[in-house]
């Protein structure tokens, strides 16, 4: 079985290239109904009749991880070139450790530097530690990071622990 492509579909591929103020291939952002944010995508369609007991105003499609899903043309932003560079590259993260001193006795913090290596299949930024060790942040890189190691210490891997003294 292949995967979807939204180019070869008969609805998608309908001759519309552009409305709602977006074009074929204009680069934009992605916000669910719960606030999250998603992208870069690019819009790859547009629906040629919406049908009016399903999801009457989803009909732009994008190439997210579920493109034969239109979405709603409100949910997206445009963005500029600029804004995905500083989107794919964030720079290193250094977060605080705690751990015991062994001569003292006492709690010493340390700064751990993460480096980031890019983003997975679920837009969240995934990041390296010194070891080797695996961390995404499911806050998708707004805000304060909420790192969680990662299940199998695989890029794809489910988030598992939150980043704390038990899991370096």
């Amino acid at each position: 079985m292949s995967h979807y492509n939204p180019a070869d579909d008969p609805v998608v591929v309908n001759g519309i290239k552009e409305a709602y103020g977006f074009k074929m291939g204009d680069i934009v952002e992605y916000t669910n109904s719960y606030g999250l944010k998603f992208g870069p995508h690019s819009i790859v369609g547009f629906v040629q009749n919406p049908d009016p007991g399903f999801l009457p105003d989803n009909t732009v499609y994008i190439d997210s991880d579920s493109p034969w899903f239109p979405v709603k043309p409100c949910d997206l932003r445009k963005i500029t070139a600029d804004e995905v560079i500083t989107n794919k590259a964030p720079e290193p993260l250094f977060v605080p450790k705690r751990r015991k001193n062994a001569s003292t006795g006492g709690e010493e913090t340390e700064m751990v530097k993460l480096e980031f290596l890019g983003f997975d299949d679920w837009d969240r930024p995934v990041y390296q530690d010194e070891s080797g060790k695996l961390w995404k942040d499911v806050n998708l890189g707004n805000g304060e990071p909420a790192l969680y190691s990662v299940s199998d210490n695989d890029f794809e891997g489910e988030p598992d622990m939150p980043f704390s003294n038990g899991n370096k």
